[in-house]
């Protein structure tokens, strides 16, 4: 049975590969869970036009990730060096999307996410 909703949340695991520290050339896997929103077209659509309606590439630029910023809601399995605990903000968040291993590997897993779905259907 299909159970309709005006929001969908799902846990899904992202996997951010970054250079290994200690061996040259190769990457290391480092997994986290994150809790998305899946968005329709229209509103994912919506956030595209308004980045593209700012007058300046600046402004363009300092907004290109609001995508991530709208759908990424939590996380969980996130630690420090210390491996302490990292708890989820969206000021966290935005830090690490500045890093070009982590917000790929989001918006992959995103892209998974939704785009695997209907091609299930």
């Amino acid at each position: 049975m299909f159970v309709t909703t005006d929001e969908y949340f799902f846990w899904w695991p992202v996997t951010v590969h970054r250079p290994s520290r200690v061996n040259p050339g190769e990457l290391t896997e480092e997994v986290l869970k994150v809790e998305f929103e899946a968005l329709g077209d229209d509103e994912l659509d919506k956030i595209t036009e308004e980045i593209a309606a700012l007058p300046t590439e600046k402004e363009r630029r300092a907004r290109q990730h609001d995508v991530l910023l709208r759908v990424v809601r939590n996380w969980a399995e996130v630690e420090d060096a210390d491996k302490r605990s990292v708890p989820f903000t969206t000021e966290r968040l935005a830090a690490e999307i500045r890093h070009p291993s982590f917000r790929t590997a989001l918006y992959l897993a995103y892209a998974e996410a939704t785009a695997g779905a209907r091609r299930k259907n």
